[in-house]
């Protein structure tokens, strides 16, 4: 730079600083100093900080469409007859959005935390927004509504292309403590609200009498007012305990739940001729074990495995509802989480389910899923093997994320069951009841499912 550049530039800078402090001393307005947003990081989480606030926040979600075919099991029609409900064919278009506000903040109490997921979607001209998660974390605590500490670590892994997994995953409203002992041991505990549409199956019940059900000792597991659920879900809770392992090699899982099985008494005196239970209260249980190991095959690559045993808490294994028939007045459920036999007894339901599957990165770009399942229910002595049945998923899947952001996902899945009987099923009042078709005719043997997603997350 030449001696006459530089004399020039000094002056100028001293011109624009005179400038400035002589705007000042007369009292004009100077223009404010710039805050602009800030990055923020609070351990593996990355966000933002807007101006004026300490808040480290982020926001995510995804944009995904699907298409969905399925073939054999259809529980869900209000048809008259139900032989119509099984065996057909349905294919569908779905449009689906997820959006995720994460706000976290250190404080002298350790890590508070807000969190809130909203789900909507859309099929054809009916639209559903709900709250999928909305919940509060400070230091060990969370409140709110959220995954039930009683989840497994590993349920399935094509679960994402098919819909829902294979193990237990709704979300409910909890109360719970987490407590990290060291060297990636965590222990927790939570009491959980347990409403109808989360973790309770229902409560059935027996005519051996030939009203409502017929055969020998009685038929199907049979309710009254189009939903078969006898169950008061009235300030219904559930106490959970678990300890989980966090390692290098992956993550492990032992968990156990306690919940009450507890008879409305105002559906059973106001719905026929049922028989009250002698014992109106019982407790139900539920115990899983669960793994999820990174293996050396592939790219990112793991193995996932889970056990589950249950009586009286059919859904903690992923079960409950899994074969339902209705009519505007009544209903069928082959999965209920007790029974109320003939005599008036109040009999849980045991069922255990078995799970283990594979996710292969075959490439940065393409990754494989397969996942196979096992479950036997076993409704006990109220119906003897009258209901009972055991059901049999297996699952695959193909990842393909071309860039980043974007998952087109394929998959297919194969169910079958196996039920224990081939009593008729009947429905309509016990003073006239009206023969319909028998358990094995139906309720279809095995179902097939499909589907296409197509998924941009950001």
């Amino acid at each position: 730079m030449t001696l006459a550049k530089r004399l020039l530039l000094g002056s100028a800078a001293a011109v624009v600083a005179t400038t400035g402090a002589q705007a000042a001393d007369l009292g004009l307005p100077v223009a404010p100093a710039v805050d602009y947003v800030q990055i923020c990081s609070i351990g593996s989480f990355t966000g933002f900080i807007l101006p004026g606030s300490d808040v480290c926040f982020d926001i995510s979600g995804l944009a995904r469409f699907q298409a969905n075919f399925g073939s054999g099991l259809d529980y869900t029609s209000n048809s008259p007859s139900f032989d119509s409900l099984w065996g057909r064919d349905d294919v569908d278009f779905v449009s689906e959005v997820e959006l995720n506000f994460d706000a976290r903040t250190m404080t002298e109490w350790g890590l508070l935390r807000g969190f809130v997921r909203l789900g909507a979607d859309a099929e054809g001209e009916d639209y559903g927004l709900n709250v999928v998660k909305a919940f509060v974390q400070v230091g060990g605590f969370t409140a709110g509504l959220t995954d039930s500490f009683f989840d497994p670590v590993y349920t399935d892994y094509a679960g994402a292309s098919l819909g829902g997994g294979f193990g237990p995953s709704d979300d409910l409203t909890l109360f719970g403590y987490s407590f990290a002992v060291g060297n990636g041991v965590t222990l927790s505990a939570s009491i959980e609200d347990n409403d109808g549409n989360s973790r309770y199956a229902g409560i059935g019940f027996v005519d051996a009498n030939g009203g409502l059900l017929t055969g020998t000792g009685a038929a199907v597991v049979l309710g009254t007012n189009g939903s078969g659920n006898f169950q008061d879900t009235e300030n219904g809770f559930a106490l959970v305990a678990a300890v989980r392992v966090d390692q290098a090699w992956g993550s492990a899982k032992v968990a156990g739940a306690i919940t009450e099985v507890d008879v409305d008494n105002t559906l059973l005196t106001t719905n026929g001729p049922l028989p009250l239970a002698a014992d109106d209260t019982e407790i139900g249980y539920a115990v899983q074990a669960s793994a999820e190991f990174n293996i050396p095959v592939g790219m990112g690559s793991t193995f996932g495995l889970h056990a589950i045993y249950t009586d009286g808490a059919l859904s903690y294994a992923g079960l409950g509802g899994v074969a339902v028939a209705s009519t505007a007045t009544t209903s069928i459920d082959l999965g209920m989480d007790a029974i109320i036999s003939s005599t008036g007894a109040l009999q849980t339901t045991q069922a255990y389910s078995l799970g283990a599957g594979f996710d292969i990165g075959l490439t940065n770009m393409i990754s494989a899923q397969l996942d196979g399942y096992y479950a036997d229910v076993d409704h006990g002595a109220a119906i003897g093997a009258v209901g009972d049945y055991n059901v049999m998923g297996l699952r695959g899947s193909i990842t393909y994320v071309p860039v980043s952001g974007l998952s087109i996902i394929a998959g297919v899945g194969y169910t079958a069951y196996d039920f224990d009987n081939t009593t008729a099923v009947t429905t309509g009042l016990a003073a006239s009841p009206t023969v319909v078709d028998t358990v094995d005719d139906i309720f279809e043997d095995d179902a097939f499912s499909a589907r296409l997603r197509i998924t941009r997350s950001f």
